[in-house]
């Protein structure tokens, strides 16, 4: 009973959330529970085997089996429900105009080199904050490619992906994802950003936040083309020299 619980517990969560996210918070604290429980049940059979116990064993555990379902279903509801609260507050928000974009001192490349997004210079740049688990991460890559290197009326456009995760890792993503605009990290890098939504996407230009958004969009070129114009007119707007 234990081992088909936890098989077709990890099934479901399999089918329900896929590769959009690892196997964390809703299954490792689902196992726990219904091992504990169906262990403590099925040792008093063990021990006192009988008819009437077994029934108590076999009801025991489907409730627990139940329970883990429902407290899994509702702890997720919760968590979504403040994802996509913090999602709308972000997308909806719109950066002040000369607000500066606040990174880590210590930005690296794969090779382990220093990175500094000053040497874009005037250029406007698109950050993609990312994980290489991320699903809808992965999937908007090819449309950020697309878009590095294309003219603006700012000059062309440089794309950026930021994750605080492994060298390794990211080395083997961008393989397989055909990247080929800089991947750069830092250890502590998202919580610099105040990022736990991902992808999270910032339009850059002259070191100041122009526009930032949290999840994919259908509409990322318009969105990004919109930023570059409104860097555009702040940048005529700013006295000389600033």
């Amino acid at each position: 009973m234990l081992a088909c619980g936890a098989l077709g517990y990890l099934a479901w969560a399999y089918l329900r959330y896929g590769n959009r996210r690892p196997f964390g918070d809703p299954v490792v604290p689902g196992l726990i529970w219904l091992s504990v429980i169906s262990i403590a049940c099925w040792a008093v059979l063990l021990v006192r085997p009988g008819r009437r116990r077994i029934l108590v064993g076999v009801v025991s555990s489907v409730l627990a089996i139940g329970l883990v379902f429902l407290t899994e279903d509702i702890g997720m509801r919760t968590l979504v429900q403040r994802r996509e609260a913090r999602k709308e507050r972000l997308d909806h928000v719109v950066p002040r105009p000369g607000e500066a974009l606040v990174l880590p001192v210590m930005l690296l490349d794969l090779e382990g080199s220093s990175f500094d997004l000053a040497k874009y210079g005037d250029r406007p740049i698109v950050l993609n904050v990312w994980r290489t688990w991320c699903g809808p991460c992965r999937e908007e890559m090819p449309d950020l490619q697309r878009l590095d290197g294309r003219q603006t009326s700012l000059g062309p456009l440089a794309v950026v992906a930021f994750s605080d995760e492994p060298a390794e890792l990211l080395r083997s993503a961008r393989d397989k994802l055909a990247v080929r605009f800089p991947l750069i990290r830092h250890e502590e890098g998202a919580s610099a950003l105040d990022v736990d939504v991902f992808p999270t996407t910032l339009v850059v230009h002259r070191g100041r936040v122009i526009d930032r958004w949290a999840g994919t969009r259908e509409d990322l070129a318009a969105r990004v083309d919109t930023a570059v114009e409104k860097a555009r007119a702040m940048a005529s707007a700013s006295p000389p020299g600033q």
